[in-house]
């Protein structure tokens, strides 16, 4: 009897260490973010109802590539807060798009400076590209939302 629960604890150990083995070789975006609540520590929860899990999962599907200069990265916010993805503080700001993947049912606007703002749907993806912006904001329209993004240079 002993010898079948050392077994059984064994093999438990192997397949935990297999999963930090595994989990240590992925990008940076593949491992777990840790996702704030939307409004900080003085907001108990999540207003757009999306899981840490779920955010983590989206994160890994959006994925860096080759012209990847920011993120991937997650975002929350309440109506009409906003929050600030990219910024450019020296030198010329180059052409970019941002993509969001809205994971919530709330819109979420894209607002880069010096353009028309664009609104990604609840439930949708899109990428809007800018030309030189210095800055990128991402707000709710009109309910709370959480989503991520990835900024990728043109």
């Amino acid at each position: 009897m002993m010898r079948g629960k050392g077994v059984f604890f064994a093999g438990l150990g192997l397949v935990a260490v297999v999963a930090v083995v595994i989990g240590s070789d992925l990008p940076a975006g593949a491992r777990s973010v840790a996702f704030p609540t939307p409004g900080g520590s003085n907001n108990p929860g999540n207003f757009a109802g999306v899981s840490v899990k779920d955010l983590d999962a989206a994160l890994v599907t959006l994925g860096t590539g080759a012209q990847t200069i920011g993120g991937p990265g997650t975002f929350s916010d309440i109506v009409g807060d906003g929050l600030p993805v990219y910024q450019v503080s020296t030198g010329p700001a180059p052409d970019v798009c941002i993509t969001v993947r809205n994971l919530s049912v709330g819109n979420i606007k894209v607002i880069g400076t010096g353009a028309t703002e664009v609104l990604v749907d609840g439930r949708r993806t899109r990428t809007a590209c800018f030309g030189a912006p210095t800055e990128i904001t991402l707000r709710c329209d009109q309910t709370s939302c959480a989503g991520v993004w990835r900024v990728d240079q043109q």
